[in-house]
């Protein structure tokens, strides 16, 4: 629980926040 509300807290919004974004607006133009 420790690390759980001291680390990925934050990197789990930008985990989402980042990857959705650029996935789909990559792949999509280089395909």
């Amino acid at each position: 629980m420790k690390r759980f509300e001291s680390d990925p807290p934050k990197p789990s919004k930008v985990l989402e926040s980042d990857p959705p974004k650029p996935l789909e607006s990559d792949p999509p133009k280089n395909i």
